[in-house]
């Protein structure tokens, strides 16, 4: 098998082995694309052009980011980038563990419910102001209390409803 070494600017950047090509080195010496070409068919193809390099969103510019139309998993981004990782703060309650979580306060008159996925039907805010750190076991605590609230139920089966999902 051939061995690629990346080249290397001026600026110390890593870029593909393959000498007609100028993207960022990712693996082997190569790019994103030539890496997985050379996985896939053995060989590079270097005289065959790589499709357009599609690059990453940034998350401000992502679709499941941007204003209200915000995804569950997006609102969280968003908190997490306005305000940091929930580990960088104490839990809200008070209890004075470490947070672990960014937990939706259940206040939003605009609240969502998440589509498909994992969190289907869970309740978000696409505005950061109605997110808390909490400890995992607070978070847990203030979901069954949420749920108990919002459904009516008794507490017993609002726990029972919770263990039951997980």
């Amino acid at each position: 098998m051939t061995t690629y070494t990346p080249k290397v600017t001026d600026d110390g950047a890593k870029l593909c082995g393959v000498k007609s090509c100028d993207r960022r080195h990712e693996a082997r010496g190569l790019c994103h694309g030539h890496y997985h070409r050379l996985a896939k068919h053995g060989d590079v193809q270097p005289d065959k052009p790589l499709g357009k390099a599609r690059g990453r969103v940034r998350a401000e510019q992502s679709p499941r980011w941007a204003g209200d139309d915000v995804t569950y998993l997006g609102a969280h981004r968003r908190i997490a980038a306005e305000h940091g990782k929930a580990a960088d703060w104490k839990c809200a309650c008070g209890c004075g563990k470490p947070a672990a979580e960014w937990a939706y306060l259940g206040i939003d008159t605009e609240q969502r419910a998440a589509t498909g996925g994992h969190h289907e039907g869970v309740l978000y805010s696409p505005s950061s102001e109605h997110y808390a750190p909490l400890a995992k076991v607070c978070h847990a605590r203030f979901d069954v209390w949420q749920r108990q609230r919002r459904t009516g139920l008794s507490l017993a089966s609002a726990v029972l409803d919770m263990l039951t999902a997980s």
